[in-house]
């Protein structure tokens, strides 16, 4: 009777191995087993200025904007072996631009007509547009796209409570390290504050 009760548990330990065992290679594990190519910091800030100021700098008239101060880092986590979180060594970078002038839903079209006419003639791919209701009703075109670097960007049109827009690029797989301290630099240009702070600029053109 008692050999039989040890066979039985034996088996089920060999079943919670080989059901745990699967699990920690391929959910928990991974971070040792990541090949994933990576970029330098340099380099992702230069491609997310790239995405962003080319694409903003292909509206005409010309917009005026600035940026929400440091890009922000998202240092990456997976579960090892041994269950507990660790840095995989790399992070996603993204830059956040608003437009400060204020353009009229009468011209979103013109505004995607360019931006996208920009995006095509400079190699991007993916290119989307879409609408996102806010929880008020408020209506909002996405325009999105990814860089030939491999950046993704999005263009979000109409916020009734702060920018007329907004422009968030991000780029992943950033080297990053494992100790994770790093000051991020500023972006170029201006820079702006908390909404209620942020200035609205009359276009001739665009806000009316």
């Amino acid at each position: 009777m008692s050999d039989g009760r040890e066979k039985k548990r034996r088996k089920w330990s060999w079943a919670l191995v080989a059901v745990l065992v699967p699990v920690a290679l391929v959910g928990g594990g991974c971070w040792l087993l990541n090949d994933h190519p990576v970029v330098s910091r340099a380099t992702a800030m230069a491609e997310l200025d790239s995405a962003v100021d080319g694409s903003l700098g292909a509206i005409d008239p010309p917009l005026s904007s600035a940026s929400l101060g440091s890009y922000d880092v998202a240092p990456h986590y997976q579960y090892g072996f041994d269950l507990k979180l660790h840095s995989t060594g790399d992070a996603s970078f993204s830059r956040e631009q608003v437009v400060l002038t204020d353009i009229v839903p009468a011209k979103f079209a013109t505004f995607r007509e360019q931006e996208e006419k920009y995006w095509r003639s400079h190699g991007y791919t993916d290119i989307h547009a879409k609408t996102n209701t806010t929880m008020g009703g408020y209506q909002q075109p996405v325009l999105s796209a990814t860089s030939p670097a491999g950046a993704k960007i999005a263009v979000t049109l109409g916020h009734p409570d702060r920018a007329s827009a907004d422009v968030t690029a991000s780029v992943d797989w950033v080297e990053f390290g494992k100790g994770g301290a790093w000051q991020s630099p500023q972006p170029p240009g201006p820079k702006v504050g908390v909404a209620v702070d942020w200035p609205v600029v009359d276009d001739p053109f665009w806000s009316h």
